[in-house]
């Protein structure tokens, strides 16, 4: 499987997610691209991760610039983990999934966390969509749900949402890792339908098929003192 990237800060969910997955056998493979100077560019070449950094203000012509790139070096999806918004340059050519932090349709745009907050909610998640032309609303992949006590920080929110994002994008490349050889209309047939995704958990759906990803994610969350109740 090859994956791509598209990312604008430090690349942690990535990174975690990657260790988890590599660390129980199996094989991944990325390609970042960035807009500006990050930590995720660090990331890569300390794990000799090929990236390519895109430096154009405008979206048609960053996505169709990525687009290129991307395609070039074989990728059957891209997660983005990025706050900008891509064109259908990008999505109509390689099948795109967003990574946000709540459960669409709640709290979309920037600072879902801040709006959870103040809003009260007592259910925080992360949500995976598939990407188009409108703003978070893409048909939902997979989502990933944690109750909250009252009075919960802003800290314990974030600690929770990186968790979250963690599963959430495991679930995915667990899901898309093979069917991405096969290209992208077959990755998008996977998304519409979600044909052989595994079943739902109480904390999240779908969930993983792999008892040795789950229990490695669990042991991290643990590990991290991390206040994701199941």
């Amino acid at each position: 499987m090859v994956v791509g990237i598209i990312a604008s800060s430090g690349g942690a969910v990535f990174a975690t997610a990657r260790r988890l997955y590599l660390a129980c056998g199996s094989e991944l493979d990325a390609r970042v691209v960035t807009d500006r100077p990050c930590d995720i560019e660090r990331l890569c070449e300390k794990l000799d991760i090929p990236h390519r950094r895109i430096e154009d203000t405008s979206a048609q012509g960053f996505s169709a610039k990525a687009a290129e790139w991307l395609h070039e070096q074989q990728v059957g999806w891209i997660c983005l983990f990025f706050t900008r918004l891509v064109t259908k340059g990008l999505f109509d050519v390689i099948p795109c999934v967003n990574v946000h932090p709540s459960l669409l349709p709640a709290f979309r745009g920037l600072g879902a966390l801040q709006q959870a907050l103040v809003s009260g909610v007592r259910f925080l998640g992360a949500t995976a969509h598939a990407v188009d032309a409108t703003t978070d609303s893409g048909p939902v992949l997979v989502q990933a749900v944690a109750p909250l006590p009252a009075g919960v920080s802003l800290q314990t929110l974030q600690r929770i949402s990186f968790a979250q994002k963690v599963y959430v994008f495991l679930v995915l490349l667990e899901a898309l890792g093979d069917i991405s050889a096969r290209g992208p209309e077959a990755v998008r047939r996977a998304m519409r339908t979600e044909a052989g995704w595994a079943p739902g958990r109480p904390w999240a759906s779908p969930g993983l098929r792999s008892a040795s990803l789950e229990s490695a994610f669990w042991d991290f969350v643990a590990s991290e003192g991390i206040e994701w109740q199941r």
